[in-house]
């Protein structure tokens, strides 16, 4: 069942009267880098069609950022060096295949960015807010796919690939772009499973294992603690 949120703010908590809510029945929310504003999803009438909305905390006022009809949004990205951008996937181009785009959080301006190369279902951001990476599901067995490039001009390529039944839950890169931080059951891509899921930087098929993990926290210089 999905889970709905009521988001409030304010300068601080009190104890004074209650907050009126800034938006209510919500499925995702984040709070901009730029401490202007609430992102948000939000659908019309329970369509499905998920858009992002920013609620302005000066104002009041809500934009719907992503504006097309019958599209959908997800996958919201942000990074705190970069506090008036974010990275939104969306559906504009082809209904069955999700574009990662870069939208101005003050001006609205929302272009595309990234093509899908074909079955991807995550994007991978460097230090400096740019798609190095992504993950793409092979159709035929279940299988996922690391895939990186150089820069935005470059093609992409296929790095390491993991068996349907194993782990695999892609951070980011690492701090000189050279590695993916991937926690994993196997020690790397092509064998050498696991009983325990272990942090490892990948970079060019290889990789090292620093221990058993639950979950990651970076640090603002994208050093994993």
């Amino acid at each position: 069942m999905l889970s709905l949120t009521s988001v409030y703010v304010g300068a601080a908590l009190t104890h004074g009267s209650p907050l009126p809510p800034v938006l209510s029945s919500t499925r995702m929310f984040e709070w901009a880098k730029n401490n202007k504003c609430v992102l948000y999803l939000q659908d019309a009438d329970g369509d499905e069609n998920w858009h992002i909305y920013a609620s302005d905390l000066a104002t009041g006022v809500v934009r719907d950022m992503t504006p097309f009809q019958g599209i959908r949004a997800q996958g919201l990205e942000l990074d705190q060096n970069f506090p008036d951008e974010a990275m939104v996937e969306l559906n504009v181009r082809d209904r069955a295949a999700f574009d990662m785009y870069r939208l101005d959080l003050n001006t609205g301006a929302l272009v595309m960015y990234t093509e899908n190369p074909g079955s991807v279902s995550q994007w991978i951001c460097d230090k400096d807010f740019k798609i190095r990476g992504a993950i793409a599901n092979d159709q035929a067995d279940g299988s996922k796919i690391l895939k990186v490039r150089d820069s935005d001009s470059s093609a992409w390529r296929d790095i390491a690939r993991w068996p349907s039944d194993e782990t695999a839950n892609f951070y980011r890169f690492t701090p000189d772009g050279a590695g993916v931080y991937v926690g994993t059951s196997m020690a790397h891509g092509t064998g050498d499973a696991k009983d325990t899921t272990r942090l490892v930087v990948g970079a060019h098929v290889t990789a090292h294992a620093h221990g058993p993990i639950i979950f990651v926290i970076f640090c603002r210089d994208y050093k994993a603690l």
